[in-house]
């Protein structure tokens, strides 16, 4: 079971407001090391305008990082924090663009983690959806891609193996959603809660597995199946079997065998989650 990588914490960026302040008065610009900040609001210009005076928050300005090591381009506020859409690579060269407010990343944004390789394949990851206060937060996707180094990124779905996650997340950890998993020619579909170590875990949970065209339905902890209803279809896409499936603490797991027909709202829950997957 994936979870998402620790991303890297945006360290506030700290400059002196008072220096920044005379030179843009001065020359329009603000350089110091790799760093160059440019008014994106002509201050003159509101002065010739009487009629409205404006406030401190009305003035952004843009902020370069040169440094070809952490490059970043992107809009900073009045008080020279980020506060807008960035594009910021750090140090480790994992990627994000995306808001950021008061110096963190918010709302909207994709953080690519760089990517990792070792004899045989390389290992790619990235998140794309909400954020709040550096951390993902909200309806989102995350990807996990393994692949053959000997083969063009992203063009060989086939024979690599993935998964993604699609649904909420809160404070960095999944919530709820579907995982798409693929091992070699197998395809598996969970849909339902995660538990804070990002295990399977909680009711009315879904588990489909494409190659055995059966779907588990009922409760999971710890990443396990425990109690439920197992479908089994055939290839026309039609309910064959239903078994009833109980595990009491203590004891092994109890598998029956029960009739369809008897069991209309089960039969229809899992129809009704195959077509959908």
């Amino acid at each position: 079971m994936i979870s998402p990588r620790p991303t890297q914490s945006s360290i506030p960026m700290q400059f002196k407001t008072q220096d920044i302040e005379e030179s843009l008065k001065t020359n329009g610009v603000y350089k110091k090391d790799s760093f160059i900040i440019k008014q994106l609001v002509d201050f003159d210009q509101y002065r010739q305008e009487e009629e409205y005076v404006p406030a401190e928050e009305d003035f952004v300005f843009a902020l370069q990082n040169t440094n070809p090591e952490t490059p970043f381009l992107g809009v900073v506020n009045y008080s020279f924090k980020r506060e807008g859409y960035c594009l910021n690579v750090y140090e480790n060269r994992d990627i994000y663009f995306g808001y950021y407010k008061n110096d963190l990343r918010n709302k909207q944004g994709i953080y690519s983690y760089c990517p990792t390789k070792d004899d045989t394949y390389l290992y790619t990851q990235f998140y794309y959806g909400l954020w709040e206060n550096d951390l993902c937060n909200g309806f989102g996707l995350y990807l996990w891609l393994k692949e053959r180094i000997d083969t063009i990124p992203f063009s060989d779905f086939n024979n690599a193996n993935f998964e993604a996650f699609v649904g909420e997340s809160a404070e960095g950890l999944f919530k709820k959603g579907a995982l798409l998993s693929k091992e070699g020619k197998n395809t598996f579909i969970y849909y339902g809660t995660f538990s804070e170590e990002g295990q399977k875990e909680g009711n009315k949970c879904f588990y489909y597995c494409t190659s055995l065209e059966r779907i588990c339905y009922g409760t999971f902890s710890n990443g396990k199946f425990i109690e439920g209803y197992v479908g089994n279809f055939n290839k026309d896409g039609k309910l064959s079997d239903l078994i009833i499936f109980k595990k009491e603490e203590g004891k092994k797991a109890v598998a029956e065998k029960i009739k369809i027909n008897n069991q209309q709202k089960i039969s229809n829950i899992l129809t009704n989650f195959r077509k959908v997957v």
